[in-house]
Formats: C-alpha cells, sequence, structure tokens
C-alpha cells in the first residue's frame, strides 16, 4: 500500500493548503447554492369563509376586506382562497341553512370566518363553539361586538 502511495503524483499546495480542501469548500458551496436556490416548499393557501347572509352593504364591505386583503399581500388564488356563496335571506330557514354552511366551513378546516354582523357573527361563533375548532371570527359591521356576545372584552 505504501508503494502504491509514493507512487502517486503528489499534489501541489495551494494558499498553505491542498487541492483536497479546495476541493471539499467548493463542494459545500456548490451543495448550500444548490440547495437554497430551489424554491421553498409552499404553504397552504390561507382559507377565508366570505359572509353568507344577505345584508344591504354586504357586498361593499366584502369587496372592501378583499381590497385590504390585496393590499397586505394576499392573491386569490395564490396565497388565499374564499369561500364564496349565494347571499342568503335572513328568516328562520335562512338562518337554519346558514348554520349548515358554516358547520361546514368549519368541517372544511377554513382559517378565517368573516361575516357581516349580527345574527351571522353569533351563528359563527356558536357553530365554532359546539365543534370545537377555535376559528377567528371578524364582523364588518357589528357595533359592540361585545355586547353581542362575540367577544369577551376589547381588551383580549
Amino acid at each position: 500500500m505504501l508503494q502504491i502511495m509514493q507512487k502517486l503524483p503528489r499534489l501541489p499546495l495551494i494558499f498553505g493548503g491542498s487541492i483536497v480542501f479546495l476541493l471539499i469548500l467548493f463542494g459545500g458551496l456548490l451543495w448550500y447554492l444548490q440547495r437554497t436556490s430551489q424554491p421553498a416548499e409552499q404553504q397552504r393557501p390561507v382559507v377565508v369563509a366570505l359572509p353568507i347572509l344577505a345584508s344591504p352593504p354586504k357586498e361593499q364591505l366584502v369587496n372592501g376586506f378583499v381590497h385590504k386583503m390585496e393590499e397586505l399581500g394576499y392573491r386569490e388564488g395564490v396565497n388565499v382562497i374564499y369561500k364564496r356563496h349565494d347571499p342568503i335571506r335572513p328568516s328562520p330557514e335562512g338562518l337554519a341553512q346558514a348554520r349548515e354552511m358554516y358547520l361546514s366551513y368549519v368541517e372544511e378546516d377554513v382559517d378565517l370566518i368573516v361575516t357581516t354582523g349580527n345574527p351571522e357573527g353569533n351563528i359563527a361563533l356558536e357553530v365554532t363553539q359546539t365543534v370545537g375548532k377555535p376559528i377567528p371570527i371578524v364582523a364588518l359591521d357589528m357595533f359592540d361586538p361585545v355586547e353581542k356576545g362575540l367577544v369577551k372584552s376589547f381588551q383580549s
């Protein structure tokens, strides 16, 4: 073995080190560059359930919400998905239908529920509490969410 090693040509020294050191250094650099140049894993888009019940300012409120989300960098179909539903009249049957829609949204694991206020906010809160999933609820048109029972206090 010693005889074989003695017959191999000597590697020149470069900068006080060996070519082997440089090969390891460049190999590590190439590995790092290859790893960091790959696109990062895509995150799951945020799923937002938009208001269900028909109300006079619903369209303007939803458009304003979506516009603000765009300003914050959320692009529909890219990093946010909006669950839209045809408006339901706020009758006793409509409220029951809204409850069923929110239940299906909660079972689909939406990340955020947006409502136009009452009674929709309370229905969404009731469904999330019944199922036991703490999904944030944003009420776009509500005067006093503490009085309506949507939040415990303004401090929390």
